[in-house]
Order: structure tokens, then C-alpha cells, then sequence
């Protein structure tokens, strides 16, 4: 688990947190600039949230559907700009992190995991914001905020295998790898605008501008390739976490859908920890083999030169060098 240092670590982050907002009111001059800022932000969550509890919910159906749609979305933007800027490193550190936790006596392992806790920490602050905005479509505000908890941890855990795996590509293969992304993307996109086009709707009857109006067409035969089988396979995974946000109750169905995503989330912690350890050594080995020692390059070179003649001379008693 997570070494006693980084944990540490990690409650001295969030104490250094709470001393930089009091600082900020540790005198009259600043207390009056947090007190306006407050306010102004207090005026605006207020308007929003006015604007949130006054509109008019989602269709139960509708929110079902496209909640998935997003989330595959969202896990999809990451794919692709992986496949198109290969990371630097497989987990993202800071200068600071890297001098100090990098370089530490801390294993790979531990080093993840105390990655994933600071990216939980965010995590429960984007989920409370995703079941505040959507508070008029959520059914139980609690099951919208333990599904979209779990389903930001997903994605989280699916980006980072990602990152893992793409930095761990040599160069030849994370370039077939980008042509076979960039290919599935355009074959989807010529696709959608084949089916939008294929039906032409009445657009004198469209109330909207007309770029509006033809982009909604698009985004809806794109929608529309998502009930086929591959479309119905890729969201497979996100329904899953849908089934926890916009559950009616805390049931025990409701109970079992979030044992199962905890369950996919372990397998991807998991794979994560495999494949990190498999790449790093595979990463290595490609650098020893690219950087060889300097005795094994000079035995190298005195064996081609040894080699280079076209007739070798018989030596004779010291006469063949001559």
C-alpha cells in the first residue's frame, strides 16, 4: 500500500492548503479583497444555481442515453490525443515530484498510488460540480454523486493506462498505432456525414441558424452509429456507471451496479500496475539495446575492421603485416 512518507506527504498538502486560505485573511487589507471576492462569487453560484433548479429537467430516457455517450466521449478525446502527442512519461509528474519523490526510496507501486490519491482528491470536487449542475435530471442526488465519483475514477484509471501504454510504444509501432486512430476516426466521421446527408431534413423548417441546425444533424447520425454492434460494445463499459447515476433509488440493484463498477475499476488498477512494470522494462531494454556499453561498441568496431579485407594475408614468420 501507500508508504507512511507519502501519506504524510499528502496531509502536509492539504494542511499547506488550508494555511495559504487564511492567509489570504490574516490581515484587514486582505480580509476586505476575500470578502469582495466572496461575495461576487457568492452572486454568481447563486445566479447558476437559480438557473439550474429553474430549468426544466431532462427526460428520464434522454439523460439515460446520453450520459454514456459522454463519458465515452470524454474517454475517447483522451485516446486521441494520445495517439496523435505520445507522452513524455508514463505518469505525470512535477519538477518537484520528480526531483524528490522520483529519485526517493519509494517503489513504483507506491509512487502510483499516491498519484491516484492527489487525482481523487480532484475527483471528488469535479463529481459534487457534475451532481450540482445536474441536480433537476438526477433522480436520487445521492446516486448521481457516487456514480459520477465512480465514473470520473474510470476515467481517470482508463487515462492513465493509456498514457501508460502509448509512452511505452517504440516509435514504429506508436506510429502505426496513431495511423490505425486516425483512420477508425475518419471512417466514423465519414460515416456520420454519409447517414446526416443520406436524410435531408426540411432546414427552411428549422427554427435555429443554419450551421447550428446541420451540426445537430451531424451530432445525430453520430448518435445513431452508436446503436449499432461496435457502437453498442464501445459504450458496453460507461453503461454500466449510467445504471449508478440516474438510479430512482439505493437499492439492492443500485447496490450491485456499484459492486460491479468497483469491480471493473480494480481490474483496471490492476492491469495499470502490469503494464507499467511490463513497458518500463520493455522502455529499458529498447534503451540498452539503442546505448550500448562502450567495450561492447569498441569489441563491435575491431571485429568489423577485422573483417573488412577482401583476401586475408597469411602471416609468414611477421611478413603479413608488411
Amino acid at each position: 500500500m501507500l508508504h507512511p512518507a507519502l501519506r504524510k506527504l499528502l496531509h502536509s498538502q492539504s494542511a499547506a492548503k488550508w494555511r495559504r486560505v487564511k492567509r489570504a485573511v490574516a490581515t484587514r487589507r486582505r480580509s476586505l479583497l476575500s470578502l469582495l471576492a466572496v461575495t461576487l462569487a457568492a452572486i454568481w453560484c447563486g445566479n447558476m444555481l437559480m438557473s439550474v433548479m429553474l430549468r426544466e429537467p431532462a427526460p428520464t430516457d434522454s439523460f439515460a442515453r446520453l450520459v454514456p455517450i459522454g463519458l465515452f466521449v470524454y474517454a475517447l478525446w483522451h485516446v486521441l490525443k494520445t495517439a496523435f502527442k505520445q507522452p513524455e512519461d508514463a505518469i505525470e509528474w512535477t519538477e518537484a515530484e520528480r526531483e524528490l519523490l522520483c529519485a526517493g526510496p519509494f517503489r513504483r507501486q507506491e509512487l502510483i498510488l499516491y498519484r491516484l490519491a492527489n487525482i481523487l482528491n480532484a475527483t471528488v470536487l469535479k463529481a459534487a460540480c457534475f451532481a450540482l449542475l445536474m441536480l433537476p435530471d438526477l433522480r436520487h442526488p445521492l446516486a448521481g454523486f457516487v456514480g459520477a465519483l465512480l465514473s470520473l475514477a474510470f476515467l481517470d484509471l482508463l487515462r492513465l493506462n493509456v498514457e501508460i501504454v502509448v509512452h511505452g510504444l517504440s516509435l514504429p509501432v506508436y506510429r502505426r498505432f496513431r495511423a490505425a486512430v486516425a483512420a477508425i476516426a475518419a471512417t466514423v466521421v465519414v460515416s456520420s456525414l454519409i447517414v446526416a446527408f443520406s436524410q435531408m431534413p426540411d432546414w427552411q423548417a428549422e427554427s435555429s441558424h443554419l450551421t447550428w441546425a446541420i451540426l445537430r444533424h451531424v451530432f445525430h447520425s453520430c448518435g445513431e452509429l452508436l446503436e449499432t454492434l461496435a457502437g453498442r460494445i464501445a459504450l458496453a463499459p460507461f453503461s454500466w456507471f449510467s445504471a449508478v447515476i440516474v438510479a430512482p433509488e439505493l437499492s439492492l440493484a443500485w447496490l450491485g451496479h456499484v459492486v460491479s463498477c468497483l469491480m471493473i475499476m480494480a481490474g483496471l488498477l490492476w492491469l495499470m500496475m502490469r503494464s507499467d512494470v511490463w513497458f518500463d522494462r520493455r522502455l529499458v531494454k529498447r534503451e540498452q539495446q539503442s546505448y550500448p556499453p562502450q567495450r561492447t561498441r569498441a569489441l563491435v568496431s575491431h571485429v568489423g575492421r577485422a573483417h573488412t579485407g577482401w583476401r586475408r594475408v597469411a602471416w609468414l614468420t611477421g611478413a603479413g603485416p608488411i
